[in-house]
């Protein structure tokens, strides 16, 4: 995970992880990543927990993003479907 944020190519990261991986969610919050929310609709019964990490900033000035967003300026939002439905998105509740 330290290595994803040190190589990432967009200021903030996400992952996410199920419900039933109490494991992984301590870790995830014990390395500061940031509960997002949660998705349901993957797989039955076991909410996708969402967590987000801001990449630290870079030290150079030459290679710093003046704009965070630029990367995804022209992107259209893509829709997830799941089984057929598409996968809710609720606030995480479990801060």
């Amino acid at each position: 995970m330290r290595a994803a944020l040190r190589t990432a190519s967009t200021s903030r990261v996400f992952i996410s992880t199920n419900e039933s991986n109490t494991p992984m969610r301590e870790l995830l919050r014990s390395e500061g990543w940031s509960p997002s929310g949660v998705l349901t609709g993957l797989d039955e019964g076991d909410p996708e927990h969402v967590f987000f990490h801001d990449v630290p900033p870079v030290k150079s000035a030459s290679t710093a993003r003046s704009d965070p967003d630029e990367e995804f300026r022209g992107y259209e939002p893509l829709e997830l479907k799941c089984g057929g439905q598409p996968p809710r998105l609720s606030p995480d509740r479990s801060r």
